[in-house]
């Protein structure tokens, strides 16, 4: 078999944005589903991390699914299966609960953040998800073999010279690939492998709980080898580890099942999908530590602990305990305490902090190089492209941005004055800003600028107002200190 891309997605068999999202072919008998589900416009990478499949998306891939004639089918979509963005069909299921259906044989995904596929299962029913990393970044791809109707899912590592990735194992199928859809109740079967070496007369041989030699049976028509080697077992699990003695590199090391039965595990999430909800946790955070300081009205906080460490910092008193614990308070209370010191700046100095601090939430952080001839602007943590609006992880990244190279600085070194020859409260606030700057420029900035240019990145109109214009009042203020 050769790779057919005719089917795909092309300027020739695409007439409208339905016809773009969903479509259905038919591959060597088996049905897959392609689901696009892109929206449009769409934004520079790497914007547009996460899917946000639509309401009417989710209707095309759910009618679909139930309209099926065929008794199963797999569906092939970029996205992976665990979403941070929820959205109902008009049904009322979301994306996971739709792929649920007895139908679902499958779903293949990519966008991974893994070096190598990954093998999911989700809900009740334990639909199996087989996720793949980038060709291009990972050097990973997949291959299929379907023997009988039980599909398995191959890692092919692609660098190797002249592809040492030769051997396939199509039966028994593995425990992590174990489906509703797989046959796996056999007593009397054969253990079979596809060989895609030059050369019919290796000897493959398997050692574990099965020990034999398995037999070249024939030549496929796709050039492969195929051998086999009948077995007679119980139900229980085993291993197996199926080898050659000569130079073509085959070690396929897997267990499988015999049963009527199998519990199949639930794995992990993504751990991307962890990383950006706790990215938003932790920036919902971070902003109200921004804010806690420069909230330009007084009100006074009355808390004990609190006064005991302003006075510990000012060199009045001395605290005695473990000073790990005492630090740890400083940290978290820092915000108060450093808001103590900001109330101490001129009113319509703090004002317009406050006003530059708000300017995210009012007005566009950067703007995008233009995207079919649109103005794309990142407005707080959305992303605005012509009249479309949506969430965007990394303009909530590119918003964070804005505050740790800007307000945050300017706030740890306007109020940290007072603190440089005191307790090292400043210097902890110092190292706290710089871990921070360090993650999002390193980790960030690269990719950031995918979107972006250096220009628009660091010459957006909000840096270049609250730039100048915090310059200016820091001059202000110096020239204010007595």
């Amino acid at each position: 078999m050769f790779l057919d891309y005719s089917f795909m997605f092309n300027r020739t068999n695409v007439e409208n944005e339905d016809n773009f999202s969903i479509k259905k072919v038919k591959i060597l008998d088996k049905i897959f589903i392609l689901f696009n589900d892109f929206t449009f416009p769409t934004p520079r990478p790497p914007c547009g991390n996460e899917p946000h499949t639509s309401k009417h998306q989710l209707d095309l891939l759910e009618d679909m699914i139930d309209n099926l004639e065929e008794e199963e089918c797999y569906i092939l979509t970029h996205y992976y299966v665990d979403r941070a963005w929820l959205i109902k069909s008009s049904k009322g299921h979301y994306f996971k609960e739709i792929i649920s259906n007895k139908k679902v044989a499958g779903i293949f995904t990519g966008h991974s953040p893994y070096n190598n596929i990954r093998i999911f299962h989700h809900g009740k029913e334990g639909i199996i998800e087989y996720n793949s990393p980038s060709v291009c970044k990972k050097r990973h791809s997949g291959l299929i073999t379907i023997d009988n109707g039980n599909l398995i899912y191959h890692d092919v590592f692609i660098p190797y010279p002249n592809n040492k990735t030769l051997f396939f194992l199509t039966y028994p199928v593995p425990n992590d690939q174990i489906s509703n859809h797989h046959i796996f109740n056999l007593n009397k079967f054969e253990i079979r492998v596809i060989s895609f070496a030059n050369d019919k007369n290796i000897k493959l041989k398997i050692e574990g709980d099965v020990n034999g030699e398995l037999k070249y049976v024939k030549s496929l028509n796709n050039g492969a080898f195929l051998y086999s080697y009948p077995v007679e077992l119980s139900d229980g699990l085993y291993k197996i580890n199926i080898y050659d003695e000569n130079k073509y590199f085959c070690n396929i090391k897997t267990s499988f099942t015999i049963g009527k039965e199998y519990e199949t595990k639930k794995e992990k999430a993504m751990e991307n999908i962890k990383f950006l909800l706790g990215y938003r946790f932790l920036s919902i955070e971070f902003v109200i530590y921004i804010f806690i300081i420069i909230t330009p009205f007084k009100y006074e906080i009355k808390f004990k602990q609190l006064r005991k460490l302003e006075s510990y910092i000012n060199g009045n008193i001395y605290i005695r305990g473990n000073e790990f614990i005492l630090h740890i308070w400083i940290i978290l209370l820092c915000p108060f305490i450093l808001r103590k010191n900001f109330q101490e700046i001129k009113l319509f100095i703090r004002i317009f902090i406050f006003i530059c601090s708000l300017y995210p939430f009012v007005l566009p952080v950067h703007f995008f190089n233009k995207i079919n001839k649109k103005i794309g602007i990142v407005f707080n943590v959305f992303v605005v492209i012509g009249s479309k609006t949506r969430y965007d992880h990394y303009a909530l990244v590119m918003t964070i941005l804005f505050y740790i190279t800007l307000i945050y600085p300017f706030i740890l070194i306007i109020t940290g004055f007072n603190y440089i020859k005191n307790i090292p409260l400043f210097f902890l606030n110092i190292f706290l800003f710089y871990f921070l700057l360090a993650y999002a420029l390193i980790i960030n900035f690269g990719i950031i600028i995918e979107s972006l240019s250096l220009g628009y990145l660091f010459f957006s109109t909000g840096y270049i107002i609250c730039y100048y214009g915090l310059f200016i009042f820091f001059i202000i203020y110096l020239n204010s200190v007595d």
